[in-house]
């Protein structure tokens, strides 16, 4: 929760912008062991043992914060490293909260490198009040665990930071990019864009270095951008491209909302979700294989018109679907209550 870039801190201020006291707790200390990708490769006991300190840690902060006051919802992000038995005694604490847990992530999900670390998560997944998870599936996993009540959260975008702007003069102007990692079949996919089909996509992110498209088109790749660095990229490109993560069976991204706020073209994988979002063809356009998205991305830089309108009605959308945190946030505070 210490940068706008994390969704953490995105939802965290947007129930201060609707005028709660939001108190934080920010359990993941700098250096997490959690997060880092190099401990996550290690076999599973070992990793487990590893995270065994830092889950003691987690669980001290969280039940010293709760000690000092009392609270209406206890809404924990992300929460690995926090047990059953802490879930308990954080009701113990504050015996009128609602404890809640907001997984985006997927527990059941099949990326190899993400699938240690959720033993404690799982077990406690009964001793909460109420789960928001981002997918149909996760539902029913869910409720298989023994979960009392599961609220999906569709997602949204950051008010104070994905808003309408106008270009920069001053700033590159590009006509296609996407803005992410090399999940999944990404590299591949871009690859054909750029390479076969000769789409020069400019790329913005982390862990594109060992490719043989970074080797071969060094000059497409750009560091990543966060915040406001990344909104700028968005208003400053005519297409914006937006994947999902198959491995973690996602359906949408919050670039899925974010690039739309902003007034961007939005080009996406399709799935059924998007179809929900948005209407295809007039408020965001969509594609199943590289071919169609670059028949679309040469359709589209050629008929600006025509990428103008689209990207106007996704903004409208946007904004008359209540796709803001804001919005989202409290209608998950209304359902954690029923």
């Amino acid at each position: 929760m210490s940068h706008p870039s994390c969704s953490s801190w995105q939802r965290m201020t947007a129930l201060r912008d609707l005028g709660h006291d939001v108190y934080e707790v920010n359990y993941h200390q700098p250096g997490s062991l959690a997060n880092s990708l190099a401990i996550r490769m290690l076999p599973r006991r070992l990793y487990e043992l590893t995270l065994h300190k830092e889950a003691s840690s987690v669980a001290a902060r969280l039940l010293e914060a709760v000690s000092t006051r009392s609270f209406d919802v206890i809404w924990l992000e992300w929460p690995r490293l926090v047990s059953a038995d802490v879930v308990e005694r954080l009701r113990r604490l504050s015996p009128m909260a609602r404890v809640v847990s907001f997984q985006d992530d997927n527990p059941f999900g099949l990326r190899v490198r993400a699938m240690h670390g959720w033993s404690r998560f799982l077990q406690a997944i009964p001793a909460y009040d109420c789960h928001y998870v981002k997918r149909d599936s996760d539902k029913l996993e869910y409720h298989r665990l023994g979960a009392r009540r599961v609220c999906q959260f569709n997602g949204g975008h950051s008010e104070r930071l994905f808003f309408r702007e106008h270009r920069d003069p001053t700033l590159p102007e590009w006509p296609v990019t996407f803005v992410g990692s090399p999940l999944d079949d990404r590299l591949t996919f871009l690859e054909e864009l750029i390479v076969r089909y000769k789409i020069p996509v400019q790329i913005f992110g982390n862990r594109w270095e060992g490719s043989v498209l970074f080797k071969l088109k060094p000059e497409l790749f750009h560091p990543a951008v966060l915040g406001n660095d990344y909104r700028r990229v968005v208003v400053q490109s005519d297409i914006s491209l937006g994947f999902v993560s198959q491995s973690n069976r996602d359906e949408w991204t919050m670039r899925s909302f974010e690039i739309t706020a902003c007034g961007g073209f939005l080009l996406a994988k399709r799935t059924q979700a998007h179809r929900r979002l948005y209407l295809e063809g007039a408020e965001a356009e969509f594609f199943d294989s590289p071919a169609e998205c670059a028949q679309k991305i040469s359709t589209y830089l050629s008929s600006p018109e025509k990428r103008h309108a689209i990207a106007r009605q996704g903004l409208i959308r946007s904004q008359q679907s209540g796709y803001g945190l804001m919005s989202r946030m409290a209608e998950a505070l209304s359902e954690c209550f029923q």
